[in-house]
């Protein structure tokens, strides 16, 4: 599987032997946008709850390309959320920042390397993550006495490494296959550890990805992932995920929360499609679709993640 991710002669994309390798053919002021928009909803038999929606526009632009690396700006714009908190969440943050701006780095095949905060990041975070605490113990009626309880609860929202964690998340699936080659005729599958945005630690998920033939030609290339956690590693780890977010904050709700996800029996599935442009090695579309079952007793709920990022004109 480690050779499967080696670099190969850049020269190539669609290859006469049955492969196809992603590779980024970008250039300094190349500048896409995409929309995205993504909806969670909650499912209990015939009903279907939507719980939060969100839209924005995120922008890639290329600054600087030498031989080995490329350097992006990616900036964030026209941000919509359902959620309130969630919607104060970013305004506190662009007020702290300004217009939400970061750049990543990512090697010559455009494989994703790492993200570049601002030296001020967390310092100025921190400063958001404050004045957020504030303004929401005002709007609702709570005291002085509530604010580092606010402030925990929101510092996996706003908190600089939060942050980066969540743009990281948003990055890494459209450059997900850049510098790999892929056999046309194979379905690849490998234990991966999966990352959460929250909390610490990693969940085991077995992953599966294949070139979908249908929709492959010369101009692009569709690939398509199937993963699921691995049987019981769920519902243990995410108890233990918001036993760490809540130890600071005294609820019986979060206590029964817990208590409750201990005891159940937890699924999750993703799948995705994502869509390459094999001439420049830009994303032109991709999909995720995520389901978490949770069943205990004779009780089942599902809860479905729905996202679309779609190369705008």
């Amino acid at each position: 599987m480690a050779g499967l991710f080696l670099g190969w002669a850049a020269f190539a994309q669609m290859m006469p032997d049955s492969t196809v390798q992603v590779v980024a053919y970008w250039q300094v002021g190349d500048k896409y946008s995409y929309q995205v928009e993504q909806s969670t909803s909650r499912i209990e038999g015939n009903d279907t709850t939507v719980v939060e929606k969100s839209a924005e526009i995120l922008t890639f632009e290329v600054l600087e390309a030498t031989d080995s690396t490329y350097r992006v700006l990616v900036s964030y714009d026209d941000f919509q959320h359902s959620d309130y908190a969630r919607l104060r969440a970013h305004d506190a943050l662009e007020k702290a920042f300004g217009k939400t701006n970061l750049q990543f780095i990512t090697d010559s095949f455009g494989t994703y390397q790492r993200m570049i905060l601002p030296e001020s990041f967390q310092e100025e975070g921190e400063a958001a993550l404050e004045e957020y605490a504030r303004e929401m113990c005002k709007e609702r009626g709570l005291g002085e006495d509530a604010m580092e309880t606010v402030k925990t609860i929101a510092r996996g929202l706003i908190s600089p490494e939060a942050y980066s964690k969540a743009a990281e998340a948003e990055i890494t699936p459209l450059l997900a296959f850049h510098g790999t080659r892929l056999d046309l005729k194979r379905e690849y599958e490998s234990s991966i550890q999966q990352p959460t945005l929250i909390g610490e630690g990693t969940i085991p998920m077995t992953l599966r990805f294949w070139v979908d033939e249908n929709y492959t030609d010369s101009t692009s290339v569709v690939i398509r992932t199937y993963q699921e956690a691995e049987k019981g590693a769920l519902a243990p780890f995410i108890a233990n995920m918001l036993g760490q977010m809540a130890q600071n904050v005294t609820s019986e709700d979060v206590s029964e929360g817990i208590n409750y996800i201990s005891q159940a029996d937890m699924t999750m599935e993703d799948f995705q499609v994502l869509e390459v442009h094999l001439d420049t090695g830009w994303p032109l579309f991709y999909s995720f679709n995520r389901e978490v079952v949770t069943r205990l007793g004779d009780q089942e709920q599902r809860q479905v993640v729905l996202k679309r990022v779609t190369m705008m004109d």
